[in-house]
């Protein structure tokens, strides 16, 4: 606790009768005597104001947690899109049978997935195969199989929002996330309705809790439904006067020739 130091000098006391003047050697002395005496003062009250501060100074010291003091730890492994392209799908057909196959394809990375407390990779495809309206190129479908062996190999959440969620229709989009959910792979990014879909997934370990978003800026001309009640994907779009959103207009959704601007599909 903080100590407060009163000094109180004494007033000066009458040197001499009433009407009389001291004699100038006796009030130089004096004079001198209460300078020294306040001077002296002054330095045992600068002198008992550290030593109070070195004291609480010390205290404080003590209970201070060293900083950066470290609690727990968690491990990320990251990794981008997951596509069944054609030959995507023909190389996993080759390997193996199901899940077998598509575990062939991740072989060669599963072990920095599975030594990692939280693997992610953002999974750029329905899987719908009730729903499918067929696979072909830059229009995605896969099989139940790939998310099995995307747990099996240490992927324990992917993002399904990106431009390719819609590509088997609402109806697929639905499917996917609800095969998402039976094989225990947990997503981020879209939801039941408009606010879950914002809602983070929260994972656990080491006691440090981590929440995952996703989002995109593409749906390849499909957009969420005006009901708010409805399934829906995090989508973040950009302004069109945007330089990226122009490159990628320019790039990769030019028409084909001969065909309606109906047709174009941008991936």
């Amino acid at each position: 606790m903080a100590q407060e130091l009163v000094v109180s000098l004494p007033e000066a006391g009458p040197v001499a009768e009433a009407g009389t003047k001291p004699a100038p050697g006796i009030k130089t002395a004096l004079c001198k005597h209460w300078q020294l005496a306040g001077f002296s003062l002054l330095l045992v009250a600068a002198a008992i104001g550290a030593v109070s501060l070195e004291f609480r100074g010390s205290r404080s010291a003590a209970a201070v947690v060293p900083y950066p003091h470290e609690l727990a730890q968690v491990s990320f492994a990251v990794a981008g899109d997951v596509i069944p392209h054609e030959a995507i799908r023909a190389a996993a057909s080759a390997a193996g049978d199901g899940a077998l196959g598509w575990s062939a394809l991740l072989s060669n990375v599963s072990d920095v997935f599975e030594k990692a407390d939280f693997g992610f990779v953002n999974l750029e495809t329905p899987v719908a195969p009730e729903h499918t309206r067929g696979s072909k190129p830059f229009m995605f479908d896969a099989p139940v199989a790939l998310i099995d062996a995307l747990r099996a190999n240490g992927v324990k959440i992917v993002s399904f929002a990106n431009n390719h969620v819609m590509d088997q229709g609402w109806p697929g989009f639905t499917e996917t996330r609800e095969h998402l959910r039976a094989e225990g792979l947990l997503f981020a990014g879209s939801g039941d309705t408009a606010q879950t879909a914002w809602q983070p997934a929260i994972v656990e370990d080491n006691g440090i809790k981590v929440g995952w978003l996703g989002m995109t800026r593409w749906l390849n001309g499909n957009r969420n439904p005006d009901s708010q009640d409805q399934p829906h994907v995090n989508f973040f779009p950009i302004q069109a006067s945007h330089p990226a959103r122009r490159e990628w207009t320019r790039l990769e959704c030019s028409r084909p020739s001969g065909k309606r601007a109906s047709s174009v599909t941008c991936w």
